[in-house]
């Protein structure tokens, strides 16, 4: 799946994160899904949309991360 691919699916989420130079702020209130979501965006971004790379920042397996994107 490639970037142009990725990039529809998480924006259709309304939850905007705040980026910080040491990581992300998820505001108060937010779901645990729409959370796990901005950490996957996140995760996606710094690793240049490679799912292996960003799986790894995660510490989830390349399936786990497979299996969340392909649930939207």
């Amino acid at each position: 799946m490639s970037a142009s691919m990725l990039a529809p699916l998480l924006s259709e989420r309304k939850v905007d994160r705040v980026r910080r130079d040491d990581g992300i702020l998820i505001p108060r209130g937010t779901s645990l899904a729409d959370a796990e979501w901005l950490l996957i965006d996140a995760a996606l971004q710094d690793s240049g949309y490679n799912r292996s790379r960003a799986a790894r920042l995660l510490g989830i397996g390349e399936r786990t991360l497979r299996r969340k994107l392909n649930k939207s």
